[in-house]
């Protein structure tokens, strides 16, 4: 595979497990070199970008792997991390500005691991100095595009050019179609050029959608080149435009296949071709290019081909070559055709405490994607926080899985047993075979509420334990954040049959965990940890974030809406209506208790929004419970009393 990473501004730094890419320059000029230099003259609000070629695992993204020392200091700038979707374009944004004139050092540390069980090799450090007169973003050139035609000129020059880092002012296109343009221009390009054929498998990084607060004025755009090669396109003869393939990306023992010509250019034609294979009992080739397996191994096809033009007799000899890897199953070995049988055989192998599985696909059904994404999706069930799939061996047919335990498989098993035991112990407690779902739902959301603590001392520190991001942390040690928090909703209530999922997104505070629900077939937001206030112990729950609409939620949560359902039904406004300024009340079964926030009086409503009634004509304020009674000041005369839920037995204390 082959990299051009020319940039008229910058060189960037390549770096072995995923291609690295940090918005830097060094003093070398070969675009690979592996030698990181100290960068002077950063900007004190500098923000550093850096780019995978491979999706990174979630749960290894944090500041123990990532982060920024003060050398001045001696200790660890608080800093956030905000990744896109893919997961593939990390941000290192500094919380308050680097000192001036200090001298920094970013880590990346070998804990971070790719999303396949690839660890970072090789542990990188950058020094920086900063200066309040470093150089600024504003500083660079802004390309404005106003049309989708201006857009493709940009974009095919900008690719002609090979470089890849350019910042467009795209405001005249609007947020909510910017992704299209992209999309549209870039499969405009392909079609009406194909002698960039690298150009299938750029990648496009813009900001729009991907961190929050874009300025339409600056976009950014990345983009990468290379050359793709996989089992059907071993080698291209680019600059000839034709290019040579098989109709199956892996042949097994006996099958049937065909092998393909293909002239990039319109008035271009080829004649006399002939094919030869390196290993005669590998295959068996006619003059027609229709090949059979035969044998076990890898080969080179060769193909001899004259070509020329409409235009003129004159007709030109070339050759090229590809690879054909043609695969023989043991006998009686079960070949996996689906992505269902992939998943039941891998997850077994995981559920029985397996180190490791051999297995055996037809690859012309099952690629590594499927592969991937299918251990991807055992991984995100596993709730202990203890666990992850390492590396895959994939060898045509041949599949290898590994399954690291981050601590003793007996220990791990031991962990797991125990957070299922606590898991059922409290849907026993909370939920009640008669109860609607929304009533479930309720159970659930108050119970994680108030028997979790937001491990904040450690989130400010940038040292969150690894087991306060899953329930393990949560339900077992009464710790968490947001992604304990949000993992536990799901858990708890997938295990009792709503559909409830984590979503991923951000907030002015950066990243950010939170759930979208189904309940009475509609779907709603729910953010437990932000429902986590200080009150909640003193019975009282907060609803402010609970059964939310797009819009409600949408005035400090921030999500890509291409992804996650439409959250549209009113249903619950009447929690944020009636309720006091955070929303609280104490339930009862199928009824909330409140002070109304206008009238400092106690009401009763349905969780449901039905039969709202006033309880009393008592004013109360700093209002909490235990047991049977509700304890409260009187807000004149500051006196302290205990009232009934029915608004009866009335004492002072």
């Amino acid at each position: 595979m082959k990299y051009f990473c020319t940039n008229l501004r910058k060189i960037l730094i390549v770096i072995i497990f995923a291609t690295l890419f940090i918005g830097y320059s060094v003093h070398s000029a070969d675009p690979f070199s592996m030698e990181i230099q100290t960068k002077k003259n950063v900007p004190t609000n500098k923000i550093w970008n850096i780019k995978f070629n491979l999706p990174l695992r979630e749960n290894t993204i944090n500041t123990d792997n990532i982060y920024v020392y003060d050398n001045n200091n001696n200790c660890k700038k608080h800093m956030e991390l905000r990744y896109n979707k893919d997961k593939k374009l990390l941000q290192v944004i500094p919380v308050g500005d680097y000192q001036d004139n200090n001298y920094y050092n970013l880590y990346i540390k070998n804990g971070l691991q790719s999303i396949n069980g690839t660890f970072l090799k090789e542990e990188k450090n950058m020094k920086f100095q900063t200066s309040n007169n470093g150089d600024k973003d504003d500083l660079e050139v802004i390309i404005p595009v106003d049309t989708e035609e201006e857009l493709q000129q940009v974009l095919l020059n900008t690719i002609r050019n090979k470089e890849n880092n350019i910042i467009l002012d795209m405001r005249s296109f609007g947020k909510d179609h910017i992704k299209e343009s992209f999309e549209k221009v870039k499969n405009k390009i392909i079609k009406e050029n194909p002698e960039l054929d690298y150009f299938n498998s750029i990648k496009i990084f813009y900001s729009y959608d991907e961190f929050m607060n874009v300025d339409l004025s600056k976009i950014h755009l990345y983009i990468d080149y290379f050359y793709f090669i996989d089992n059907n396109y071993l080698d291209y003869d680019v600059l000839h435009n034709v290019s040579c393939s098989l109709d199956k990306k892996v042949m097994l023992s006996g099958d049937i296949g065909k092998i393909k010509l293909q002239c990039l250019k319109e008035n271009e034609y080829i004649k006399k071709i002939s094919y030869s294979v390196d290993t005669k009992d590998l295959v068996d080739i006619d003059r027609d290019g229709n090949i059979k397996a035969i044998g076990n191994g890898k080969g080179i096809i060769k193909v001899q081909y004259e070509k020329g033009s409409k235009d003129t007799e004159n007709y030109d000899t070339y050759e090229s070559f590809f690879y054909i890897p043609i695969k023989v199953i043991p006998k009686d070995s079960k070949i996996i055709k689906n992505k269902k049988d992939l998943y039941d055989i891998v997850n077994e192998g995981f559920l029985e405490g397996k180190d490791e599985i051999n297995i055996y696909i037809d690859n012309r059904f099952i690629g590594m994607d499927e592969i991937n994404n299918t251990i991807d999706d055992i991984f995100k069930e596993d709730y202990t926080g203890y666990y992850s799939i390492g590396n895959v061996n994939y060898d045509y047919t041949k599949v290898k899985i590994t399954y690291p335990y981050n601590i003793s498989k007996k220990e791990y098993f031991n962990i797991k047993k125990l957070l299922q035991s606590k898991a059922e112990e409290i849907i026993n407690t909370v939920i009640k075979d008669d109860m609607s779902d929304l009533e479930k739902e309720y159970a659930i959301h108050d119970y994680i509420v108030k028997n979790t603590e937001y491990d904040y001392d450690n989130f400010i520190k940038g040292t969150v334990p690894n087991e306060c991001y899953y329930p393990y942390g949560v339900l077992i040690k009464g710790k968490g954040v947001c992604n304990g928090y949000a993992l536990t909703m799901k858990m708890l209530l997938n295990q009792i049959g709503i559909e409830c999922e984590k979503v991923e997104g951000t907030t002015d505070k950066g990243e950010h965990a939170w759930n979208i629900v189904k309940i009475n077939n509609n779907y709603f937001w729910v953010d437990s940890t932000w429902d986590d206030t200080i009150s909640n112990d003193n019975g009282k729950v907060s609803y402010k974030y609970f059964n939310t609409t797009d819009k409600e939620m949408g005035t400090d949560h921030f999500w890509n809406k291409s992804i996650y359902n439409l959250c549209d039904k009113e249903d619950f406004q009447f929690l944020r209506k009636y309720l006091n300024s955070n929303s609280e009340a104490i339930r009862k079964g199928e009824y909330l208790y409140y002070i109304d926030g206008n009238d400092k009086k106690l009401y009763i409503i349905k969780i449901n929004g039905e039969d709202r009634k006033k309880i009393n004509d008592e004013v109360m304020e700093n209002s909490y419970i235990i047991g049977d009674w509700i304890y409260y000041n009187h807000p004149i005369t500051l006196k302290k009393y205990k009232i009934k839920y029915d608004g009866s037995s009335k004492e002072a204390l």
